[in-house]
């Protein structure tokens, strides 16, 4: 008998390309400003009716059960919608519309995956405890992070922060 594991993710953080620096005007995600790659096409579920998508993080994700690689995919549907689909040892996904910056949604599992806008070059993930965990994201602005929590992110993340390349802050999302 076979089992299908779900896919490892607890905090999807999605960020839109509405840009707050632009004074509000819609930049277009970095990842869709480059030509597409052959690993880029992601077909998502029949009633998303994706019209483009990139491959915008891959890792390689350590569990006692043995390693997988993740991948996580920026998808735009025919309605406008934005969404991020994580393949790890299944899928999950979110979907919001561009005009909002920053919305968190909380799943299950051990890894903290997202896009963040084009003007972010530093994240740095809080935790519980105080400990600050700088993630770099891709150049097309995606990350995953493996909090490596054996109960998962959501009890190990106190915060999220975003950084500019001078180092200023830009937002923060609280998670507990």
């Amino acid at each position: 008998m076979s089992r299908v594991a779900l896919a490892a993710v607890v905090v999807v953080v999605v960020v839109s390309p509405a840009a707050t620096e632009t004074g509000g005007a819609s930049v277009e995600p970095t990842a869709f400003q480059r030509p597409a790659r052959p690993d880029d096409h992601y077909a998502g579920p029949s009633r998303w009716q994706v019209s483009d998508s990139r491959l915008v993080a891959r890792a390689t994700v350590r569990r006692p059960s043995g390693s997988s690689a993740a991948r996580l995919y920026l998808v735009r549907r025919t309605d406008g919608v934005l969404c991020i689909a994580l393949r790890d040892r299944g899928t999950a996904a979110s979907c919001t519309t561009p005009s909002v910056f920053a919305k968190g949604i909380s799943l299950s599992g051990r890894l903290l995956v997202g896009v963040v806008p084009n003007h972010v070059m530093r994240l740095v993930v809080v935790g519980t405890r105080g400990v600050r965990h700088s993630v770099k994201p891709t150049r097309d602005k995606g990350f995953i992070w493996d909090c490596r929590a054996w109960n998962g992110c959501a009890g190990a993340v106190a915060a999220v922060e975003a950084y500019n390349d001078a180092g200023r802050l830009l937002y923060r999302i609280p998670w507990s």
